[in-house]
């Protein structure tokens, strides 16, 4: 930079940080500031100023150090809106870094970093900032001994960076500007965002919430806090990511974010998902906070997966096993409603005035989970900084539903056996174990019968959770229900979007029909939510209905050559007609179990043979996702196909 005009104000470092701050409150991204009229030889341009400043100031002033005093008018000019740079403050000099399109810039004291810090609390490689083509920026600490904050907050892994955030690395502030895309979807940019955060917190270990609202677009940007990432997920709805170091961190950030909010929106409609807690993945998240979301809007447990007749069998079940306090073990396929089936079980409880508390335990490592459900004591482990109670106790007085219990480690189960047994629970670390007092409600998607005959599960504890079984059907066997949950998911749907209730076409019921909705419930709500929003003239065709790939009547499928020329055998009744509504209870007879595992083994292995033994092919003739292919293969005995050798 240029040396300042003689006999320019030279502010202090705390007036220069004050200066900034206040000028980050009237932002406005994509200026820069000339000197208009200046008459002591500094000439235009003097010096860009802080782009935040939304005007100029009242009368003159001179830019010192990248602030404005008191002695010059100041001009804004247009300047290119994808240039991102860093305003350098240290205690000696004022300067500029130009980042680059994309790429990695190291910050430090060493000669060798890209921007070098004269400043004895900086470590030798600091940290770095990471751009990306699309004109995002993270900050991320190289494990430095005085760390790095961002908007005062310590940095753990990779934080995104918002123009006008202060990064402070010792002794010196460093102020990002231009970061961002100018023309990009907000919703695209913040799914791309929400799948990084997913795979750095599964990386990582650490916590993330997602958070879905209800609240004025044209408010929202002036209430949130600075700093977070959010955007519009439909009309008068928006989703926002509050990333932490664990657990305790992102709730404490939920609990602040929503008294500031509520102090705008007494009646503010605020639901949230945790990870790990309640999922890894984007899908599972934005499931549980919807879904929470719309419990809350309708102030009653979600019974959409109870709507139709044939589910008249499940409800009188749920009905005689509520108000008692044994343990339950829900069973069906994913997204069939299992979670609903927990959630209301617990409404109906007694302890519905108590927490329910999920966590998925297919989400976590083992030793996260033991964490998770156990707690710890400080210093249990190298970042065990404070006692953490686990989600046994948490859920105290309430249910614990441990959703994909199949998938638990043996070692976790012999733990978890023990805690029921004892009803108490021993933190990582402590020696005295905690009474705790819970109702647990156990889902799977695996028969744990066959799982504890194989030793894959122990049977002990098998028998500990299945005081009673609720047995969730899959879509594709509740007849009609399909049509029932389409039509109540487009009323739900149409209500949250604020737009009137669109109708189905006949095209797209005969395509509901058909369609076999491997993704059960939660894939037709998704599809129904989006068919809202894409709707023309208030009518859904079946362009917004996903197409049959085999008929509704699965496991049966139309014929198709083999690899042999040999057709397959015929299905057992034409795509276009439904199987009656199931019977729950009580159990079929172990011959017809026997017949039907039978049938599916005989269907694995002609699609097998069909497909030239591609996995993921046969996976798609049969209409189920490739990991539930897999475990076909394996509890059917079915020897893998090997790739030959090249």
């Amino acid at each position: 930079m240029d040396r300042l005009p003689d006999g320019a104000e030279t502010l202090s470092r705390a007036r220069a940080t004050g200066a900034l701050r206040q000028a980050r409150g009237r932002s406005r991204v994509g200026h820069r500031w000339l000197c208009g009229t200046c008459t002591t030889g500094c000439a235009a341009p003097v010096r860009e100023l802080h782009n935040s400043l939304r005007r100029p100031p009242a009368g003159c002033g001179t830019l010192v150090r990248g602030l404005v005093t008191s002695t010059h008018n100041l001009l804004p000019v247009q300047r290119p809106r994808r240039r991102r740079f860093v305003l350098i403050l240290s205690e000696s000099a004022v300067r500029q870094f130009d980042l680059p399109e994309s790429g990695t810039v190291v910050v430090g004291r060493d000669p060798s970093v890209d921007i070098v810090l004269d400043d004895k609390a900086v470590s030798r490689r600091h940290a770095e900032l990471v751009s990306y083509p699309d004109g995002s920026v993270e900050a991320r600490d190289l494990g430095s001994q005085n760390g790095t904050r961002v908007r005062g907050v310590l940095v753990r892994g990779a934080v995104p960076l918002n123009s006008g955030d202060l990064l402070e690395i010792g002794n010196t502030n460093l102020f990002l500007e231009g970061s961002g895309p100018s023309t990009e979807d907000p919703h695209l940019r913040f799914e791309r965002a929400f799948q990084q955060a997913c795979a750095r917190q599964r990386r990582e270990a650490g916590a993330l919430a997602l958070v879905l609202l209800d609240a004025d677009p044209n408010e929202l940007g002036a209430a949130l806090p600075r700093g977070f990432t959010w955007a519009p997920y439909a009309p008068g709805r928006f989703e926002l990511l509050v990333p932490g170091t664990d657990a305790a961190d992102v709730e404490a950030q939920l609990t602040s974010l929503e008294a500031q909010l509520r102090v705008r929106w007494p009646a503010l409609r605020l639901a949230s998902a945790l990870a790990p807690g309640d999922g890894t993945t984007p899908d599972e998240l934005l499931d549980t906070a919807r879904s929470r979301l719309e419990q809350l809007k309708a102030k009653a447990p979600p019974a959409a997966s109870l709507a139709s007749p044939a589910m008249d069998p499940v409800r009188a079940l749920v009905e005689r096993i509520a108000p008692s306090e044994l343990a339950v073990l829900v069973t069906g396929e994913t997204g069939s409603g299992k979670q609903v089936i927990a959630e209301l079980i617990h409404a109906r409880s007694r302890r519905a005035s108590g927490r329910f508390v999920r966590v998925n335990c297919a989400a976590l490592p083992e030793q996260l989970l033991e964490a998770e459900l156990f707690g710890y004591e400080r210093g249990a482990f190298t970042g065990a900084v404070k006692d953490k109670p686990g989600l046994f106790e948490h859920a105290t007085g309430g249910t614990l539903m441990l959703d994909e219990i199949g998938d638990m480690p043996l070692a976790m189960q012999a733990k978890l056996l023990q805690v029921l047994e004892e009803r108490s629970v021993r933190r990582l670390g402590a020696v005295d174990p905690r009474p705790v007092d819970v109702r647990l409600i156990a889902a799977t998607n695996k028969d744990l019968a066959v799982l504890s005959e194989t030793q894959a599960f122990r049977a002990d504890l098998y028998w500990r959770l299945n005081g009673a079984t609720v047995t969730v059907p899959p879509l594709r066997e509740r007849g009609d229900e399909v049509l029932v949950l389409a039509r109540q998911f487009l009323r739900h749907a149409a209500a949250a979007f604020e737009r009137p209730v669109p109708k189905l076409s006949p095209d797209a019921v005969e395509a509901l029909v058909r369609y076999h909705w491997p993704g059960n419930v939660r894939q037709l709500r998704n599809v129904m939510e989006r068919a809202v929003l894409m709707a023309v003239d208030g009518v859904v065709g079946d362009d917004l209905v996903p197409v049959a790939q085999a008929p509704a009547t699965v496991p049966a499928m139309p014929p198709f050559p083999s690899a042999g020329g040999l057709p397959l055998p015929m299905p057992t009744a034409p795509p276009h007609v439904s199987r009656p509504a199931p019977v729950v209870s009580p159990p079929a007879p172990v011959a017809m179990r026997d017949e039907m595992a039978a049938l599916e083994r005989d269907r694995i292995i002609a699609a097998l043979e069909s497909t030239g033994n591609n996995q993921t092919k046969a996976a798609e003739l049969l209409g189920i996702p490739r990991r539930t292919f897999l475990e076909k293969l394996d509890r059917h005995q079915i020897p893998r196909p090997r790739k030959p050798p090249r």
